[in-house]
């Protein structure tokens, strides 16, 4: 499958993802060596690892895109040979599928989920470290506030579908369950 070109925001987001990362790490071992003991350190660097996985799958985000030769040639060759092209466009939809989850009627690929799960744990460890250091919170206070920090958008994320199936009629409700 062709790559497509990388834009130089997108490798420079991308440096300063890594550097960051690599930066923080360097600083968590520093501080690691102080004090071995300290959670807070342990945390800080499972965040500089987050960081440099998100930015190493960002950076791989939309390289392999299974339309975009299609859309391109579409693109060419006019918009009365577009509606030609609806069938290869299907055609690169079911080889993109292969590596693809579908979450409703958008796919998620293994990419693009990575960069969810690295930016979900690097806000976590950010949310403990602020907890836990800056206010002085407990370890168990501060655990309770990274659930609720990362547990309330997927809650409501889970809400959102659960809503929108009622809506199309495809979960029972309690309106649906009487009748």
């Amino acid at each position: 499958m062709p790559r497509r070109p990388v834009s130089r925001l997108a490798i420079a987001i991308t440096l300063i993802a890594v550097i960051g990362g690599i930066a923080i790490i360097v600083l968590s071992v520093r501080d690691l060596v102080q004090r071995p003991t300290d959670d807070v350190v342990w945390v800080r660097l499972l965040a500089g690892a987050a960081i440099i996985g998100w930015g190493v799958a960002f950076s791989t985000l939309g390289r392999y895109d299974a339309n975009a030769d299609d859309d391109d040639a579409a693109d060419s060759r006019g918009a009365d040979d577009a509606a030609d092209s609806r069938g290869a466009d299907d055609a690169a939809d079911s080889r993109g599928a292969d590596d693809a989850v579908a979450l409703g009627s958008t796919p998620v690929r293994p990419v693009q989920r990575a960069t969810t799960v690295f930016m979900w744990i690097a806000l976590g460890a950010w949310a403990y470290e602020v907890l836990r250091s800056w206010f002085g919170w407990t370890v168990w206070g501060s655990a309770l506030g990274l659930v609720v920090v990362c547990g309330l958008p997927v809650l409501n994320q889970f809400l959102d579908r659960v809503i929108a199936r009622r809506e199309a009629g495809d979960a029972p409700g309690p309106e649906n369950a009487a009748g």
